[in-house]
């Protein structure tokens, strides 16, 4: 089995009502809110007895500087690192700054989110027998200037930590936080550069229109890609003519509706099970409200599955 990421991703907007300059669109308040909420809320979702740990440690980082072969710490500790890529808004641009996933830490996140970051990780990691790495959770938050007012917030799960149990978490997951965002587009499936869905990575860039900082401002229009799990919003479930109309035509294993209108589609009951074929029926049953354009083979790959049909969903749908 080949190894690659797993990619968890909502995207939301945050934006200030009819401002779309990237220096002024985000609402500093929702940001801030729905960013912690995200990155403290998920973890502790997946192991609130790490984060509690780490909380009360006063400098949970691991630096590898002088000893890259040395351990991490002792074993059975932790080790845990907030970090802050870039900055929004006027004055000096932050370019990157960390800190360790302790209580001040936290602390220090909530004021950065104060002028919205480009870009936010937490890496915690829980030290096997030997003080090296034995487990880790990462998550994080992305914004873009091409896409003024969007947050997307996501989780990077290896290929091989894909138990049936993780698997269960993941989608348990992706379900708490979409019911209460109302997101736009989700998805549990392969990562690609940039955190591009792998319909975007094989579309045409189009000069950066197919790039996701550019997509997601479309994404209540085009859903910006499709793969295991795919989180509609309301505008894509109503134009595919409801959740029943979507249950009948038999494409996916579970079909979940959200309380503000959206529904989660999950495609098979295993993550290892969903394959180019029932890639291609996820294809036909979403195909009016996917990105149009025609998909290309990539040139080169890193070992991810590119389970996408190579046609134009407009197309396919009837409505070219």
């Amino acid at each position: 089995m080949s190894s690659y990421t797993v990619r968890l991703e909502l995207d939301v907007d945050v934006m200030s009502q009819g401002d779309q300059d990237p220096e002024a669109a985000y609402d500093v308040e929702r940001f801030a809110e729905v960013a912690l909420d995200w990155l403290n809320g998920a973890a502790r979702f997946l192991d609130a007895d790490l984060v509690d740990e780490l909380a009360a440690t006063p400098r949970p980082l691991h630096d590898s500087a002088e000893d890259p072969e040395a351990p991490w710490g002792p074993p059975g500790g932790a080790v845990g690192r907030l970090s802050v890529h870039g900055q929004m808004g006027s004055g000096p641009r932050l370019r990157f700054r960390h800190r360790g996933a302790s209580a001040a830490g936290w602390r220090w996140l909530a004021e950065q989110l104060r002028r919205p970051p480009v870009g936010v990780d937490l890496h915690m990691h829980r030290l096997g027998d030997g003080g090296f790495p034995e487990s880790f959770i990462r998550l994080g938050i992305w914004s873009h200037p091409f896409g003024p007012g969007w947050l997307r917030l996501h989780q990077e799960i290896a290929t091989g930590a894909m138990t049936p149990s993780a698997q269960a978490s993941a989608v348990a997951l992706l379900g708490e936080f979409a019911d209460r965002i109302d997101p736009s587009y989700g998805q549990i499936g392969v990562d690609h550069p940039f955190g591009e869905t792998t319909l975007e990575h094989c579309l045409p860039s189009a000069y950066g229109k197919n790039q996701p900082w550019r997509s997601i401002v479309e994404s209540r229009q085009w859903l910006r890609g499709y793969t295991w799990v795919t989180v509609l919003a309301k505008e894509h479930v109503a134009r595919l003519g409801g959740l029943q109309a979507i249950e009948r035509g038999g494409a996916f294993y579970s079909v979940t509706g959200l309380s503000q209108g959206g529904a989660i589609l999950q495609a098979t009951q295993d993550f290892h099970e969903y394959g180019q074929e029932r890639a291609e029926q996820v294809f036909r049953a979403l195909a009016p409200v996917l990105r149009p354009g025609l998909p290309s083979p990539p040139s080169t790959t890193h070992g991810e599955p590119y389970l996408i049909v190579y046609e134009d969903a407009s197309t396919a749908a009837g409505t070219a």
